[in-house]
């Protein structure tokens, strides 16, 4: 699950040591507060993303680096969230692989409109079976 944090001086990576919730800055991959943070969630997507592939969930494979994947949030890494409103990483084609060219940053609405998610419609009854 993926976490928000724009307050980097107080981040703690959800992944750890034994000492849970315990931040070690001394043992981060990067020294940046914010790039670490972009790191897990990197490394949580491409994870998710890999395990689809393997077990045939979806076709895409992931294709990006984590500069790539940087590159492509840009500032509005800190807006992303689950509500309408925030922003979220999606593929145009959800049928090709994880690429620099086939990802992009929409938000949270415009991507339920594309996956139907906010225009189900409650199915129709026949008026024979309501009689029946």
């Amino acid at each position: 699950m993926a976490r928000k944090t724009t307050d980097y001086k107080n981040y703690t990576p959800m992944y750890g040591t034994i000492n849970r919730g315990v931040a070690h800055p001394w043992k981060w991959k990067y020294k940046d507060p914010r790039d670490q943070c972009m790191n897990q969630v990197y490394n949580q997507a491409k994870a998710q993303a890999t395990f689809r592939y393997k077990h045939k969930l979806n076709s895409g494979q992931w294709k990006l680096s984590f500069e790539e994947y940087k590159d492509i949030w840009g500032d509005k890494f800190e807006q992303r969230g689950r509500k309408v409103g925030e922003f979220c990483f999606t593929r145009i084609d959800d049928d090709a692989d994880w690429t620099l060219d086939n990802c992009v940053i929409v938000e949270r609405s415009e991507q339920g409109q594309k996956t139907g998610k906010y225009n189900w419609k409650k199915p129709q009854r026949n008026k024979d079976e309501n009689m029946a």
